[in-house]
């Protein structure tokens, strides 16, 4: 059987349009340093000019706002935590579970996150 047939099956695709306004200034960045930046804007690789937001980028602000709203500021994930969090549920996270062999040592496993965001232009 192919290896691809194991991977998660995508159930549904839902589209989320909208502007995206900056009060402060933010810094969206990718490679190649120039000047007085130290990560310049990327750019889509079709047009060269529409700017690019990555898919991580928003994914990583999505956890950490979700994070915020239900533990409030400054709040570490706890890995050993048997209720895991909104974000961690939604998002994935590391497992730490007793390890029967060495009770030393925990094993580790990852769970998938349950969201896929894409690149927005």
């Amino acid at each position: 059987m192919a290896q691809w047939s194991n991977s998660r099956q995508v159930k549904e695709r839902i589209f989320i349009r909208g502007l995206l306004h900056l009060d402060t200034p933010t810094h969206l960045g990718g490679s190649e340093a120039e000047g007085s930046t130290d990560m310049p804007l990327l750019y889509d690789a079709k047009d060269g000019r529409t700017p690019l937001l990555t898919g991580a980028s928003i994914a990583g602000a999505l956890r950490n706002y979700l994070r915020e709203y239900e533990k409030g500021y400054g709040w570490p994930e706890d890995a050993s935590a048997k209720q895991k969090s909104w974000a961690e549920q939604l998002f994935g996270h590391l497992d730490d579970e007793d390890n029967p062999r060495d009770p030393q040592r925990r094993k580790r496993s990852s769970v998938q996150s349950w969201l896929m965001v894409d690149d927005a232009l």
